[in-house]
C-alpha cells in the first residue's frame, strides 16, 4: 500500500520523523523497511503517514526542526489511530495524552515504512523520496 511520509531532513541529509525526537526518534532510509521504536510498538504505538500527498502538504506541525520533506512510502497494513500522545512527553518515553486529542485529517498508523526512490522517469514528480517543502 503506498501513503505519504512528513519527515525532517538534517543538513547531512539524513531523514528524520518530523516530530517525533528523543526516545521516540525514527531515522528513515530510503528502500530499507522503518519498524517504530519497541517502547512505543509494547503500549500500540506504530509509525504514522498520511494517505495522500494533499495531507501531507497539509500538515504543518509547530515543533518541526529543519526542512519539511514528504516521501512517497510503500506501507503495512493500517491500524486503527491511537489516542494521541503529547510530542514533548512522547520524546521522554511517556504517552501522556495531547491536549489536542484530533488527529491531523489523512493520519494513518502502520507497523511499517519503506521510503521509494525516485524514479528516474519522474524527474519532474511532483513528490519523491527527497521532495523538500
Amino acid at each position: 500500500m503506498k501513503a505519504f511520509k512528513v519527515l525532517r531532513k538534517d543538513k547531512q541529509g539524513k531523514y528524520w520523523s518530523c516530530v517525533a525526537k528523543g526516545k521516540a526518534r525514527v531515522r528513515y532510509f530510503v528502500n530499507r523497511k522503518i519498524n517504530p521504536p519497541s517502547f512505543l510498538k509494547r503500549k500500540g504505538y506504530e509509525l504514522f503517514v498520511f494517505k495522500s500527498q494533499r495531507y501531507a502538504e497539509n500538515f504543518s506541525p509547530s515543533n518541526m526542526l529543519g526542512g519539511k520533506v514528504i516521501c512517497e512510502a510503500e506501507v503495512g497494513a493500517l491500524k486503527p489511530l491511537p489516542i494521541r500522545c503529547n510530542t514533548f512527553e512522547l520524546s521522554n518515553g511517556q504517552l501522556v495524552e495531547s491536549a489536542n486529542p484530533a488527529w491531523p485529517i489523512g493520519t494513518r498508523m502502520v507497523p511499517w515504512v519503506r521510503l521509494l526512490p525516485r524514479k528516474k522517469n519522474e524527474k519532474n514528480a511532483k513528490v519523491s523520496s527527497a521532495r523538500s517543502v
